[in-house]
């Protein structure tokens, strides 16, 4: 497949599942409003060649259980908005081209189990509430520019199993 991603799909309202990986052809932006689909719960664009920035809207999503962006082109900061995702156990943004710092928030992720953010340019200190994340199993921050010590209480994490 080559191009974009039609602005067409957001019709598509009772949408649950939407995986399209490892087409290299799909390229630009992902359509904003795929954030307004409210039953739409994994998103799996892997490994194709979307480019720019995560949508901001994208802490709409409140049901989300899966968000897959990794191998792509993605550049900019990840959304503040993300942090409102409360559902979330899966999230892979690894690597892409993504700049700036990991939310301070980032910890309010509580079902998040799997934290994939390895090989992109994210800089700054890895948040403390990180920390606050009981079923966080997987979290690779490698290949990034992040800087500081690791906070001491990530080792001392609990993990409750779901």
């Amino acid at each position: 497949m080559i191009g974009s991603i039609h602005p067409s799909i957001c019709q598509l309202d009772k949408l649950t599942t939407l995986i399209i990986p490892d087409w290299k052809g799909i390229a630009g932006d992902s359509p904003p409003c795929v954030t307004a689909l409210l039953n739409l719960r994994v998103f799996d664009l892997i490994g194709n060649s979307l480019i720019r920035k995560i949508p901001e809207q994208i802490g709409n999503k409140k049901n989300s259980l899966f968000l897959n962006l990794a191998d792509n082109k993605l550049t900019r900061k990840i959304p503040t908005s993300i942090v409102q995702l409360s559902s979330l156990k899966h999230l892979d943004l690894s690597n892409n081209l993504l700049i700036g710092e990991i939310p301070a928030k980032f910890g309010n992720l509580k079902m998040l189990t799997r934290a994939l953010l390895s090989r992109n340019q994210l800089t700054g200190m890895i948040p403390t509430s990180l920390t606050n994340m009981y079923r966080l199993a997987d979290l690779d921050l490698s290949l990034n520019k992040l800087r500081g010590q690791i906070p001491p209480q990530l080792g001392k994490i609990k993990i409750e199993s779901w």
